[in-house]
């Protein structure tokens, strides 16, 4: 499959599009690839002592800890409910395909006797998912980017590069990922994985 136009108009919907175009298939032995449309992305960010209140934030979510380098928590859902990934000493990123726990977050830190001190910068219009899973997503993604890049074990986030497109990997799983990217690259991520696909002459 050819990567779409790149005048394509640049639509939420059209992300699942690309997704259903690759050639996946959801029996055991391949790879199922499909859009996490709509996604719902927040960005939290404190200044010192404002960690506090982005902790109290998402406890109502069942995420009780803020993850540490390299890791994500989830809520009791684990993949189908809001996951929040670590980004940097300041910062986290809260994604879900609900968008009530990203409300809830908003509201909560709007409210907080800390506010000020952390915030929420609303993201989902910038960023694009897809979910992946199967036994040979690794096969698939290793054609793609370094293999030291790629999440092993459940619980981890890693930031990758994509050929040269940034991304972000969120394994659940040993055959479940999230792959996360800015959403202007969804023509290029959509062109390289069908060009991995055609390349690795994965069975169905």
């Amino acid at each position: 499959m050819a990567a779409p136009d790149a005048l394509t108009p640049l639509r939420r919907d059209a992300i699942g599009h690309w997704a259903a175009s690759l050639k996946a298939a959801s029996d055991a032995g391949t790879v199922a690839i499909r859009s996490l449309e709509p996604l719902h992305v927040l960005a939290l960010r404190h200044l010192p002592g404002g960690a506090q209140a982005i902790a109290q934030a998402l406890r109502p979510l069942g995420i009780d800890t803020l993850p540490a380098a390299g890791r994500h928590d989830s809520s009791a859902a684990g993949a189908a409910g809001p996951c929040v990934l670590w980004h940097s000493p300041s910062e986290w990123t809260l994604v879900s395909t609900d968008p009530h726990p990203v409300q809830l977050v908003e509201q909560a830190l709007q409210a907080s006797a800390l506010e000020g001190q952390a915030c929420a910068a609303n993201l989902s219009d910038g960023v694009m998912g897809l979910d992946l899973h199967g036994p040979l997503i690794d096969a698939l993604l290793m054609r793609l980017m370094d293999a030291a890049s790629l999440p092993r074990e459940s619980g981890q986030a890693t930031r990758a590069r994509l050929v040269d497109v940034p991304v972000t990997l969120v394994r659940f799983c040993d055959h479940h990922l999230w792959l996360l990217a800015d959403r202007s690259h969804a023509h290029y991520i959509a062109g390289w994985l069908a060009h991995a696909w055609a390349a690795a002459r994965l069975p169905t």
